[in-house]
């Protein structure tokens, strides 16, 4: 068993060239072509269907579900990745083994959020802030333990979003086992009527904040590092290169 892969959650084909131990997972539409040398959401025990609703999680659930496990496995996009904060490139998997010797978790570094993260989400366009209140009272009245966390982490003024993480094995399954219990609790009591398509997407979205509430909760040793977001546009990609590089100076956390 290797000690450490990387898993590109992706529903096209890539444009970029990725690390060794780096593997695509097919989701949607795409993870059903039978394409050569990807992994795919939609065999075995998986939630395929609901990638509309669920985003990257289904790649997870199936990660979760059927894969033999590394020691470390770790969740990036088809074109949002770790990278060094001075040269923007993706780390390795040796750098990112190096890392998880001295910690618990790698998170992309917080995104800072006025006045809090909470009001952030219910005024955007991805959310409504109904579905907040329906999370919060779920987890208050089944998840008690985790009530705190989740408070503290919807009405901090930061977080780690974008669901890209490198997880202990032990801790990926049990954040799992949480996760989907309380997402299928979840998705029982909220009415997706009406929706646009981006609002569709709660159930992914709302697990970007359950990712920060669970390791609060579990008091994790988290390294939050840089991320990028790569575009098929070079001078882009270089615009981009530039302020990961000024955030890796001047980002504190």
């Amino acid at each position: 068993m290797k000690n450490i892969e990387m898993f590109v959650v992706s529903h096209k084909d890539l444009f970029l060239k990725i690390p060794e131990n780096y593997k695509v997972i097919g989701v949607g539409k795409y993870g059903m072509d039978n394409r050569e040398n990807i992994l795919s959401d939609c065999t075995g025990d998986n939630i395929s269907k609901k990638n509309l609703n669920y985003c990257e999680l289904t790649a997870i659930y199936w990660l979760w579900k059927n894969y033999d496990l590394p020691n470390y496995i770790g969740i990036c996009h088809y074109r949002r990745f770790f990278v060094d904060g001075i040269t923007s490139k993706i780390f390795e998997t040796k750098k990112i083994e190096r890392i998880m010797e001295d910690y618990d978790a790698i998170l992309p570094k917080k995104v800072k959020e006025k006045p809090d993260v909470w009001t952030y989400f219910a005024n955007s366009i991805s959310g409504k802030e109904k579905d907040l209140i329906i999370l919060e009272n779920l987890i208050k009245n089944e998840y008690n333990d985790y009530f705190q966390a989740f408070e503290d982490v919807m009405h901090s003024q930061s977080a780690s979003f974008c669901n890209m993480a490198v997880m202990k094995k032990d801790d990926f399954n049990k954040y799992c086992k949480w996760l989907f219990e309380l997402l299928e609790k979840y998705e029982s009591l909220v009415d997706l009527k009406g929706y646009s398509k981006q609002e569709q997407r709660i159930y992914g979205f709302m697990s970007e904040f359950l990712l920060n509430v669970w390791m609060k909760k579990e008091n994790k040793n988290i390294k939050y590092v840089n991320s990028m977001l790569f575009t098929e546009n070079k001078f882009k990609n270089f615009l981009k290169k530039i302020k990961v590089f000024m955030k890796g100076i001047f980002y504190n956390d």
